[in-house]
C-alpha cells in the first residue's frame, strides 16, 4: 500500500500553481505514479491514458466493485448531486479569475478540468459529501532526463457528514482504490508507449 505513498511536503516544495489556488483544501494523499516520462512524453498523453485505464478497469477488481457500491449508495442517498450546475465549480472559478481562461464546462471523466499546463494538470468534483481536486504533477528530470508524475488528492469535506464520508473510506482508497489506479494506469502507459 504504501510503496507508491509520498511525504505531503515533496508535493509542496515543487513550484505548482495549485498550491496557491486551492489553500483551503486538505491534501488528502499524494502518489507517486509507476512510470517514467521521458523528454520527449508529454503530461496531456499521460493523462488520456490514466482516464482511459482508470474507464477500463475490470469491472470484478475490488476498487470496481467499491466504486460501483459508492455509487449505488450516492444515488439512495442523494450525495452525487451537485448544488449548482450552472456555475463553474470553484477552483475552475477562481483560476479563471487569476488567468482570464475560460470558465466554462470542461469534462475530463467525472471532474471537470481546471488547467492543463506542461507540467500539471488540474481537475476537480463536487457532490454533496466534499469538494475534490486531483492534481497531476511532473516531476524535474533525473540525471538520466526521466521525470515522475506524482497524483495528489485535494479535498473540502462538506461539514460533520464530509469529514465522516472521507474517514470512513479512508482504508479503502488506501489498500484498494489507489492501488488499482496506479496499476492500470502504469500498465495503460506502458502499452501505449510501445504501441
Amino acid at each position: 500500500m504504501s510503496g507508491n505513498r509520498i511525504e505531503t511536503k515533496d508535493h509542496l516544495d515543487l513550484p505548482w500553481v495549485v498550491h496557491h489556488l486551492a489553500p483551503d483544501f486538505e491534501i488528502e494523499d499524494v502518489w507517486r505514479m509507476p512510470v517514467g516520462l521521458r523528454p520527449e512524453d508529454n503530461l496531456a498523453d499521460f493523462w488520456d491514458q490514466m482516464q482511459l485505464a482508470i474507464a477500463e478497469m475490470s469491472p470484478r477488481t475490488i476498487a470496481a466493485i467499491l466504486f460501483r457500491i459508492r455509487f449505488a449508495l450516492g444515488r439512495v442517498f442523494g450525495w452525487d448531486q451537485r448544488p449548482n450546475t450552472r456555475s463553474p465549480m470553484e477552483l475552475l472559478r477562481r483560476y479563471a479569475d487569476e488567468t482570464g481562461a475560460d470558465a466554462g464546462p470542461n469534462k475530463a471523466g467525472d471532474f471537470s478540468l481546471v488547467y492543463a499546463l506542461e507540467n500539471e494538470y488540474l481537475a476537480e468534483i463536487e457532490n454533496g459529501t466534499v469538494q475534490a481536486a486531483l492534481h497531476l504533477g511532473r516531476t524535474p528530470p533525473d540525471t538520466h532526463g526521466i521525470s515522475g508524475v506524482n497524483l495528489t488528492v485535494y479535498v473540502k469535506p462538506k461539514g460533520a457528514l464530509g469529514r465522516l464520508y472521507m474517514h470512513a473510506i479512508k482504508p479503502f482508497r488506501l489498500w484498494f482504490v489507489y492501488p488499482s489506479i496506479l496499476k492500470a494506469t502504469g500498465r495503460q502507459w506502458e502499452s501505449f508507449r510501445s504501441g
